[in-house]
This record gives structure tokens, C-alpha cells and sequence, in this order.
């Protein structure tokens, strides 16, 4: 098909890409499961304690995944939450 017809290869191509790669759209997605992918699987209540001290959720999502945090955890011990604030202070 991409030989013989390529502009037919290229649509297909495009349908695939917004269908399994969600390029382009949100696949129809709840809004509880975009905020689910947003954060990465990370509680909710958890990224607020740092969205509360003013740094962005996707800072947060990676300074979390930077640390090793368990997805789905709510709390922190103390240090954990120190190294959580120094990566996003020093930007990773």
C-alpha cells in the first residue's frame, strides 16, 4: 500500500497515530483519567503538598519519579519530602 498508494499509506498512517498513540486528541478520555496520566499515577493529595508551595504538577511528576516515590503513596517521611523540594529547587 505505501507504494502503490501513498497518499492512502499516509492517511492510514495519521488514523493510527491519533488511535493508538493519541496523537492529536485525548482518545476520549474521563476527566479522572487525565488527571490520572497528568500525574503519572501519583495521589492526587500528594501533588497538592507541592502544588501548594507553588511548583508546577510536572515538575512535581518528576521530581517524584526522580526520588523513587511509590505511585498511589499519599505521605511522606520527612526526608523524602526534603528531597522531593531540593530536586525541584535545583531543577533536577
Amino acid at each position: 500500500m505505501m507504494l502503490d498508494d501513498p497518499v492512502k499509506f499516509e492517511a492510514k498512517a495519521r488514523e493510527w497515530a491519533k488511535r493508538y498513540a493519541g496523537v492529536g486528541g485525548d482518545l476520549g478520555l474521563s476527566e479522572a483519567e487525565k488527571q490520572w496520566r497528568e500525574l503519572d499515577g501519583f495521589a492526587e493529595e500528594l501533588v497538592a503538598r507541592f502544588t501548594n508551595m507553588g511548583f508546577e504538577k510536572r515538575a512535581i511528576v518528576a521530581a517524584l519519579r526522580n526520588v523513587s516515590v511509590k505511585r498511589g503513596t499519599t505521605d511522606l517521611a520527612e526526608e523524602q519530602a526534603a528531597r522531593v523540594v531540593e530536586k525541584l529547587i535545583g531543577g533536577l
